[in-house]
């Protein structure tokens, strides 16, 4: 009997202290716990929107290059050298073009001699002479006519045959006709020179000023000179800084690579990268703040200047111009403000927008 109800009754008792166990250990439970004493305060966001950025001049990174390829004969700057606008900073081997452009000064110059001259003419130490033929020419005709009428007499009364007249006559003709010869002479001498002609020479000197300005220009395209810069307020850079110099005296120049990078370093810009799923999170009338990598304490607020509202791939993975990328950033320039030191051009920082 006991083999029969043993069992079932170990069974039964097991079960009801297990479950005396459970309510014990609810109850205990209960009396401990406390309630809280008010909802939860809500989550202070921060850093809205965080970012990379690297630093740029406001004028942005200027690439120096070449109108034409040739060997350099002149690197007139270094690193770190600012410069103006017009200032020189590299020159190309050109001696040709420098003795082409000789041998044009020297074709303008004789044009424009005889341009004077013509213009000049008549020289007053000329007429005096052409005068004198003038007047010799009259008085040679003078007295060839008195000798034909002479003559003229004589034949009339038969003192001499008709030969020995016309004679006299052929040479008092002859006498008029360079009478009226030097006469037109003195007075072309004193008219100056032929009006065409003075058109012609004209058309010369320009030709020969348009020769020697096009050797200039191409003599000057062999000189690398520093831009002219406008910043996005409208004003004008008035100093540029070198920040790289890749090229020296003696090594080709390509008209394809930069010789050198320039900016303007009185104030400095945040190129912000914002990645195109945080796009819809980012407004212009954020503010922010930039942290400089492995020294956060340096902290530096920023101002919104532009958006660049085309999408770039994004590149800050290893730089390589064959690299495949997925992702596109949207571009957002950002200030420094003036006089923040400590940060150098293409540094990155850490960008957090919406800050309070």
């Amino acid at each position: 009997m006991i083999l029969r109800y043993g069992p079932p009754l170990i069974g039964t008792l097991m079960l009801l202290f297990a479950i005396s166990h459970v309510v014990k250990r609810a109850s205990s439970s209960q009396e401990g716990r406390t309630d809280p004493p008010g909802p939860l305060p809500e989550r202070t966001i921060t850093d809205l929107l965080a970012a990379i950025g690297a630093v740029e001049p406001a004028t942005e990174t200027i690439q120096m290059g070449t109108a034409v390829g040739g060997i350099v004969n002149e690197v007139a700057v270094r690193v770190g050298d600012t410069v103006k606008e017009g200032s020189v900073l590299a020159r190309l081997k050109a001696g040709e073009l420098e003795a082409e452009v000789k041998v044009n000064e020297a074709a303008l110059e004789s044009t424009q001699a005889t341009l004077s001259r013509l213009r000049s003419l008549p020289r007053p130490e000329e007429i005096p002479a052409v005068e004198a033929r003038v007047a010799e020419a009259r008085a040679l005709a003078l007295d060839q006519k008195e000798q034909f009428e002479r003559n003229g007499l004589l034949a009339s009364r038969g003192a001499i045959g008709n030969e020995e007249l016309r004679r006299k006559e052929l040479g008092f003709l002859a006498a008029t006709s360079r009478q009226r010869a030097a006469e037109a002479d003195l007075k072309l001498l004193q008219a100056g020179a032929w009006k065409s002609d003075i058109q012609l020479q004209e058309a010369k000197v320009e030709e020969a000023r348009a020769q020697l300005l096009a050797a200039r220009a191409e003599l000057d395209r062999r000189t690398v000179r520093a831009p002219r810069v406008t910043l996005p307020s409208g004003t004008t850079a008035e100093e540029l800084t070198v920040l790289q110099v890749h090229i020296r005296p003696g090594e080709m120049a390509s008209a394809n690579t930069p010789l050198m990078l320039l900016g303007g370093l009185r104030r400095l810009h945040v190129r912000v990268d914002v990645d195109e799923n945080d796009i819809g999170r980012f407004k212009p009338t954020l503010g922010g703040e930039a942290r400089t990598r492995g020294e956060p304490v340096a902290r530096f607020a920023l101002s919104f200047v532009r958006v660049e509202p085309y999408l770039v791939p994004k590149s800050s993975l290893k730089g390589s111009a064959t690299e495949r990328v997925d992702s596109r950033v949207l571009q957002v320039i950002y200030a420094l403000p003036e006089g923040a030191s400590g940060l150098f051009v293409g540094q990155q920082l850490d960008v957090f927008l919406g800050s309070n």
